[in-house]
């Protein structure tokens, strides 16, 4: 299962283009947490531009995800142990569209 929402929004001057984007999601983890079975859900936040230029286009996204679960030790009486996850990853991609050939 996911959620994912997202919008973009372009700036346009001439044959520059800029695109802002930003977005949400939740995801539902493919292993349950631990033994317990509790399903673990991450959520992110994303952030992007670019340029587009005539044929070439770069583009650079920011992904920010994190969530944490809890899970519960057999060989002991103590409170669940927390265990979070909290990642940044940059994306980065540059594309060059050849001219048509007529």
């Amino acid at each position: 299962e996911q959620i994912r929402a997202s919008a973009e929004w372009v700036l346009i001057t001439g044959r520059v283009k800029i695109p802002l984007r930003a977005g949400y999601f939740n995801d539902r983890q493919i292993a349950p947490a631990g033994g317990s079975g509790e399903t673990v859900r991450f959520n992110g936040i994303t952030a992007g531009t670019g340029l587009i230029l005539g044929g070439m286009q770069i583009d650079v996204a920011w992904v920010y995800e994190f969530g944490e679960y809890f899970v519960a030790l057999e060989t002991s009486q103590q409170e669940p142990v927390r265990f979070g996850l909290t990642t940044n990853r940059v994306y980065a991609s540059v594309i060059y569209r050849l001219p048509r050939r007529r």
